[in-house]
């Protein structure tokens, strides 16, 4: 009985001092001056560098690769120029390549170098200064559907180096709808 008469009382004064004297809230403190500005951010996406989507073609390699004496063709091969793919871009930066294998109306994309197991295609690019070069198995170029719209379209992204990133959102750059959202890129 004395724990309940403890209990009740304990109640009620914490209950009193949470009350005020007629309940209504008082006037608004006056606004203070603005504060200093803050440090300049890292640097944004600003400077990235993204093609359209482009038309690829691409060129057979071949040679005498069996004993019949015909030429066979080995794989094919493609080179993007890009004026502003400089050294330190190469050096210091990033560059990715996607190919959309659908159309632009009802995308498919994925990013290069792309690999299918099942059907033994590949498609490998490397970078040098002012050109992406592609070797694939097949010959992947860009090509009007009996739909009449374009399949297998190319976009490259150059993102300068500057100073190194410090984010809470990792982003996936294989994953183009990711890299599209984080670089505000435009189709």
């Amino acid at each position: 009985m004395r724990n309940t008469f403890l209990l009740s009382l304990a109640i009620i004064i914490f209950s009193c001092g949470a009350c005020s004297k007629d309940g209504s809230v008082g006037p608004a403190g006056a606004t203070g001056p603005a504060g200093a500005a803050g440090p300049k951010g890292d640097a944004g996406t600003a400077n990235v560098i993204y093609s359209d989507w482009l038309d690829v073609a691409y060129d057979p390699i071949t040679g005498d690769f069996d004993e019949d004496g015909k030429l066979d063709t080995a794989a094919f091969e493609t080179t993007i120029a890009v004026a502003k793919l400089d050294n330190d871009i190469l050096t210091s930066g990033e560059v990715k390549v996607y190919i959309n294998l659908g159309t632009a109306a009802a995308p498919e994309i994925t990013p290069l170098p792309y690999f299918d197991v099942f059907a033994g295609y590949s498609i490998n690019p490397s970078f040098s200064a002012n050109q992406i070069y592609m070797l694939a198995t097949n010959s992947f170029q860009t090509y009007m559907g009996t739909d009449n719209v374009k399949h297998q379209q190319y976009r490259y992204i150059l993102i300068p180096g500057g100073t190194a990133a410090r984010t809470s959102k990792s982003v996936d750059w294989n994953n183009y709808s990711e890299v599209k959202a984080y670089l505000k890129l435009k189709d």
